[in-house]
């Protein structure tokens, strides 16, 4: 990938095993390649992460991949700018938002910070097939407890000394 940015790459070793990579290209824009030869050849989805027509955003850059758990072996997650949460059901052949954390009702307050409005942190719990944990840049951390339908803030007892509410739900 000569002169495109790679800000993630990882590797899945469930089912025969992929390696993925979040690329931003200044020609060709933001996209997820996968390799089945540990990166000798590179292939592009059918189907690249993108908001639905009713949401007038585009993904700016891709940041960060995960590979789901060994029960679901075709899962994966990207977290994208602006910071948004993508799922793949298929090994990374198509894409769609998970839309309950992109209209998180707190999601207008929402700032950049000097990396972009990246979701560049997602974390699978080990215990609990339902929770996981998103980080997002100048915004903080969220987790859901119910599968990605709903998505709480979780930054209590982060300090903020810059903002007027030293203590934020979110925003540091």
């Amino acid at each position: 990938m000569p002169g495109e940015d790679v800000f993630h790459m990882a590797y899945d070793s469930r089912g025969d095993g992929r390696t993925y990579a979040a690329v931003n290209s200044m020609w060709f824009g933001p996209t997820v390649q996968f390799s089945d030869d540990f990166g000798q050849t590179w292939e592009q989805p059918e189907i690249q992460p993108a908001f639905p027509s009713h949401r007038d955003m585009s993904v700016y850059k891709v940041w960060h991949l995960e590979p789901g758990r060994s029960e679901t072996p075709g899962e994966l997650y990207l977290g994208a700018d602006p910071s948004s949460l993508f799922k793949s059901e298929d090994r990374g052949v198509t894409w769609h938002e998970l839309e309950s954390f992109g209209s998180h009702p707190t999601r207008d307050q929402w700032q950049p910070g000097l990396g972009g409005l990246c979701l560049h942190s997602i974390v699978m719990d080990s215990d609990n097939k339902d929770r996981m944990w998103l980080g997002a840049s100048a915004v903080g951390v969220f987790r859901t407890d119910d599968g990605g339908a709903t998505w709480q803030t979780r930054n209590k007892g982060v300090r903020a000394d810059f903002l007027p509410d030293r203590f934020p739900d979110f925003g540091q």
